[in-house]
């Protein structure tokens, strides 16, 4: 089911199908995005949430509208005013920003004309030495208001995407999570037994068309529109191993993951093995936003559990649920 690269940055029909069906859920604790994934998968999903024409998720969006005609107080389709729901007909302006080489602080308003269905991403194995930034507006922010910090606003014309797949190194073996406080940030455990983290540009949802001829611009809206064109073309995700796969069975050194789950805020992942051991990693913040495109040679991504367990019976685990409090982890062995 592994899907190739395409030059348009889309997804035909064929790889929007989930040929191994979905195996492994997981909800952005802001309702923004779901991911999704298949046991022997190549492929990540990462979708958008939120109603492509009003700024809330689907479920409330779709909620307040069933009520809306309920009550019979819908407004007219030529209407722009927003209805007694909260509901407006006019799709929302999303907003970004980013840093420039020279630190200039780039404001943009992303304004959705079109909507496409999946969006394919390469995935770039990342490591402490390489530059994962190959694109300055991969580490935008997306916002519902503009960034007080930004003289000038560019706006760009997008196609908004639903769905961001984002290709693996390997087929996924077991388990994937987002991240509790980063709703594009998340990890996965693969069939060699490795464990990566990885990350998807948000941004990326939002695919930059040409400007219109027509349309006058600034030499700084310029420059920017010229930037973001050329980021197009090298989007792509992130993904850095935190534990490489063991190289063979009688390979002490390392770890056979079989699933894997983030602790209460993010700071520490919860790992465990085929011969029946839970382990505990330290990701701190500094490790997300190296992943996330931040160059930083004093951070280590492949790092060594701070715990090693051995779980009574020493069978293998298919699941890790952590406690709400971050004081209770779940073990679901064979």
């Amino acid at each position: 089911s592994k899907i190739s690269q395409r030059g348009d940055g889309a997804a035909s029909n064929k790889q929007l199908t989930y040929v191994n069906g979905v195996t492994s859920l997981s909800w952005d604790r802001h309702n923004k995005t779901i991911l999704a994934g298949a046991i022997g998968d190549y492929n990540l999903r990462l979708m958008d949430n939120s109603h492509p024409q009003v700024s809330l998720d689907c479920a409330e969006a779709v909620k307040r509208e069933w009520m809306t005609k309920q009550s019979g107080s819908a407004t007219s389709k030529d209407s722009k005013e927003e209805d007694k729901s909260g509901i407006s007909l006019e799709t929302p302006s999303v907003y970004a920003s980013f840093d420039k080489l020279d630190g200039e602080s780039v404001g943009l308003e992303l304004q959705a004309s079109s909507w496409g269905r999946a969006r394919l991403l390469r995935g770039d194995v990342v490591t402490s030495n390489t530059q994962t930034n190959k694109c300055l507006s991969s580490s935008a922010v997306l916002s519902s208001s503009p960034t007080p910090e930004c003289s000038t606003t560019t706006t760009v014309n997008c196609m908004r995407h639903p769905t961001l797949v984002l290709e693996l190194p390997r087929p996924l073996g077991g388990p994937t999570q987002l991240h509790p406080h980063h709703n594009s940030t998340g990890l996965a455990c693969l069939d060699d037994g490795s464990l990566v983290l990885f990350y998807i540009p948000p941004i990326a949802f939002y695919e930059t068309l040409p400007a219109s001829s027509e349309s006058s611009t600034s030499s700084k809206e310029a420059e920017t529109l010229d930037i973001m064109k050329r980021d197009e073309s090298r989007r792509v995700g992130n993904i850095a191993y935190l534990t490489d796969p063991p190289q063979s069975e009688e390979d002490n050194s390392s770890y056979f993951i079989t699933c894997a789950a983030f602790g209460k805020n993010g700071e520490e992942v919860y790992a465990a093995t085929k011969c029946g051991s839970l382990l505990v990693f330290l990701t701190p913040p500094s490790i997300i936003q190296s992943l996330q495109g931040e160059r930083r040679t004093d951070i280590n991504l492949k790092v060594k559990p701070s715990v090693v367990f051995k779980v009574p019976g020493a069978a293998a685990a298919w699941q890790i649920v952590v406690s709400r409090n971050g004081k209770h982890v779940l073990f679901n062995s064979a």
